[in-house]
């Protein structure tokens, strides 16, 4: 009878957590927080609006001035295993190859020793029943343009490393609006985040996005979901 009782009461907060996934701010506003700590972080995650975090990169010097010529010269020949290809990282310097791009790349985290200071940055936005935190790297050279996703997780953020990332967020209250059209279209309403080097963007669930680059950027990617979540966010 216990157990019953306990998966009843597990069942119900699953429902709960889940309810409050889709619960987004039909006014949010994009949010600029200068001076971040975890409590202000957490008091402005939730109000549900994104939020455009500064001077926190800075207080990682490994995630510092990180640049695709410095990450080739601290790993000579290394080779970037991205899904069912192998890229080896100096061919990014290469100046005949114009256009080339590794996206959300879990290895080179680890490999490039960036996992400690990511984490610790993640631990901001986490709380007790924060689970399943996964990191990604992006490396980009050339014109790119990153289709429209959404995000389905308790909360997602992207660090600038290096160069820059035009980003376009939109409301989840457009999701009608922006069914079946194009990405230049779509763009009327969105809000407009130029992504420069220290800078974090924090995505709340549901928010669709997509991102821009023009020349060379390095971005970081990561999510978190909770214990009563996960699970649901897999599968959707």
């Amino acid at each position: 009878m216990i157990y019953f009782i306990l998966f009843i009461v597990m069942i119900c907060f699953m429902g709960k957590y889940i309810y409050e996934l889709h619960q987004f701010n039909h006014s949010a506003e994009l949010i600029q927080l200068q001076a971040p700590n975890k409590s202000t972080i957490q008091e402005v995650i939730s109000e549900k609006s994104p939020i455009i975090i500064h001077n926190f990169i800075n207080k990682k010097e490994e995630l510092l001035n990180i640049t695709i010529p410095e990450l080739i010269e601290k790993n000579p020949g290394y080779i970037i295993q991205d899904k069912n290809k192998n890229i080896i990282l100096s061919s990014f310097n290469d100046k005949k190859i114009q256009q080339m791009a590794v996206l959300d790349n879990s290895n080179m985290i680890d490999d490039f020793e960036l996992s400690q200071s990511l984490k610790e940055i993640n631990q901001s936005f986490m709380d007790n029943l924060s689970c399943n935190l996964k990191m990604h790297l992006s490396i980009l050279k050339g014109d790119y343009t990153i289709s429209l996703k959404q995000m389905k997780h308790n909360y997602g953020i992207y660090s600038q490393l290096h160069g820059e990332s035009t980003f376009y967020i939109i409301n989840p209250k457009h999701k009608e609006d922006i069914v079946n059209k194009s990405q230049n279209e779509i763009k009327k309403w969105a809000f407009k985040i130029n992504l420069k080097p220290g800078l974090i963007l924090y995505l709340p669930p549901e928010w669709h996005y997509m991102y821009e680059v023009d020349e060379e950027s390095i971005l970081s990617y990561s999510y978190c979901d909770n214990y009563f979540t996960w699970g649901y966010n897999l599968l959707r």
